[in-house]
């Protein structure tokens, strides 16, 4: 199936396929599976689509441009309180 769909070979679909094979395995053994995957922050912003002027109302979801503008807001401020 993997060679017709993505015209892989079977060593190729072995190494590509492998983490869907041990969860498979885990869940037929009884194991509690963890079916969530760990996206990078980069790629939910770019599959979301969401803007630079969205991040910035945002609290958990940013990019590093919006990351490296608050912790310079937070140093400027940091600075300006200790005088």
């Amino acid at each position: 199936m993997a060679k017709q769909a993505g015209g892989w070979n079977e060593r190729e679909a072995s190494a590509r396929l492998q983490a869907i094979f041990k969860r498979a395995k885990a869940a037929a053994q009884g194991q509690t599976v963890d079916p969530r995957y760990a996206f990078r922050t980069e790629t939910i912003l770019e599959w979301l689509d969401i803007t630079e002027d969205e991040q910035r109302e945002m609290r958990t979801l940013i990019g590093p441009d919006e990351k490296r503008r608050r912790h310079r807001d937070a140093e400027r401020e940091r600075r300006r309180v200790t005088g």
